[in-house]
């Protein structure tokens, strides 16, 4: 990466790094990358054989006034000490970032992404020089990358990065509890159909959160499958750090010749579709601390149920390995479940916060990961005939994966998974006022939705 020095903050033993872009052209170390309601991701150029980084700047709108940049270095540091007491949950899911300040006109950075930012995003631009760097994590990290993988050669072909906002994995207790000819939704089904009421959708998802952390192949699948359908801002698909599909661009005959090059055996666009998923299913489910060579074969799915009347069927106990990325997620879901009741009790007596800091705490980092996003990554290569997984001559048994397809012939992958978008709630209370609220609406705008239906028929 490009920089000119690397500065210790030895309070917080925080890295800042200062990379100086004054009468540089930016095209030459920037572009646009991704973002979101928040923030904004650009990337950096890098050389073949150099790790390849990330920037991320908080959006501020485009009218205010409000650029105290030392506060928002002060808000940066409280952001990467958050980051690190998620460890615990995360481990070596995540990448902590450092502190980066772009020398740059800010006006200029602004104009310059102006062209590749989606028309709906343009209301907020950056609003400060300071910004956090990360690992890129679209692409392996360089030690897996560099140089021959294993015993074997990596393919011509690109490296792949999904994005999935995986949102909440467990069914709120009252819906769990209600009678068994109601229907019964989870929280992103329910918020689906207010969505739709306030058209910030068209058509609601086949996705179902409760299907993804299952663990069950079958519902897995057909999870999966549903964001591809219909990606909203729950999927997005990287091809070598470029954005080639989501909400904005869902362009399916760049998809398919992306799945044709994956798997070029499979005669048709549904097993090679099956594939890919199946691929993503297996990589959310991998035990990365260990050699797991994660050998499957195809699997299909059925959805030929009405998405309205389905319902998001939990498990007693979800079958998640233990040191998969879902199970790290789900467990740190849970701490917004544990500590719901007590939450609730501070709000109606918001004077007796004393006493419940740790509670209030756990509750911060919960909430945290119901928005988070999982960033699956993974590049093919090809093997020697006398390819061996417990050869000594493997390279790193701990990312390999093999996907066998319908008719026996096999896939060779390495991958890696991230964690991503782990942003503080800072105020627990009104994050929890917002959640009980957001989802009583979400309830009454799927009843209110069937019985239209209803009524239509």
């Amino acid at each position: 990466m490009m920089y000119n020095k690397t500065l210790t903050i030895f309070n917080n033993n925080i890295q800042e790094i200062v990379l100086n872009l004054k009468d540089t052209c930016l095209e030459k170390v920037l572009y646009y990358r991704d973002e979101g309601n928040m923030n904004i991701v650009l990337s950096v150029y890098a050389q073949e054989n150099e790790e390849k980084y990330v920037i991320r700047f908080k959006k501020i709108s485009s009218d205010s006034t409000e650029r105290n940049c030392n506060d928002h270095k002060h808000e940066l540091m409280s952001f990467i000490v958050f980051e690190e007491l998620l460890q615990k949950y995360f481990d070596h899911f995540t990448v902590v970032p450092k502190i980066v300040f772009v020398d740059v006109d800010i006006n200029a950075l602004n104009e310059f992404l102006m062209r590749d930012r989606p028309a709906v995003r343009r209301k907020k631009i950056i609003g400060y020089n300071y910004g956090l760097v990360y690992r890129d994590v679209a692409f392996l990290p360089k030690e897996i990358y560099i140089g021959k993988p294993m015993n074997g050669e990596f393919k011509d072909s690109p490296t792949i990065c999904i994005e999935i906002k995986v949102k909440q994995g467990y069914m709120m207790d009252e819906d769990i509890s209600t009678r068994s000819y109601e229907t019964k939704k989870c929280r992103y089904c329910y918020f689906q159909y207010l969505k739709l009421k306030t058209t910030k959708i068209s058509n609601i998802s086949q996705y179902c959160p409760i299907d993804l952390f299952s663990g069950k192949a079958d519902r897995m699948n057909r999870a999966i499958k549903g964001l591809f359908e219909n990606p909203q801002n729950n999927l997005k698909m990287f091809q070598d750090g470029k954005m080639v599909y989501n909400e904005y661009s869902p362009d399916k005959v760049l998809l398919k010749r992306i799945m044709k090059s994956l798997f070029p055996d499979a005669k048709s666009v549904d097993k090679q579709e099956s594939l890919l998923i199946n691929l993503i299913r297996r990589t959310l489910i991998k035990d990365f601390t260990c050699c797991d060579m994660n050998v499957d074969v195809y699997s299909t799915y059925e959805c030929d149920e009405d998405v309205h009347l389905r319902n998001c069927h939990a498990e007693k106990f979800p079958q998640l390995p233990k040191n998969c990325i879902l199970y790290s997620i789900l467990k740190a879901q849970h701490l917004v479940r544990d500590n719901f009741s007590i939450m609730e009790y501070l709000e109606d007596n918001i004077n007796c916060e004393d006493g419940y800091g740790q509670i209030i705490q756990d509750y911060r980092m919960g909430s945290t990961a119901l928005d988070c996003s999982v960033m699956i990554t993974f590049r093919q290569i090809n093997v020697n005939e006398d390819f061996n997984i417990e050869s000594d001559k493997v390279f790193d048994k701990r990312n390999y994966m093999k996907l066998t397809g319908p008719t026996g012939y096999s896939h060779h992958f390495i991958s890696n998974v991230t964690v991503v978008d782990l942003d503080e709630k800072k105020d627990s209370f009104a994050h929890f006022h917002k959640y009980k609220k957001q989802y009583q609406e979400s309830k009454i705008a799927y009843l209110e939705y069937i019985n239209s239906m209803q009524h239509v028929a």
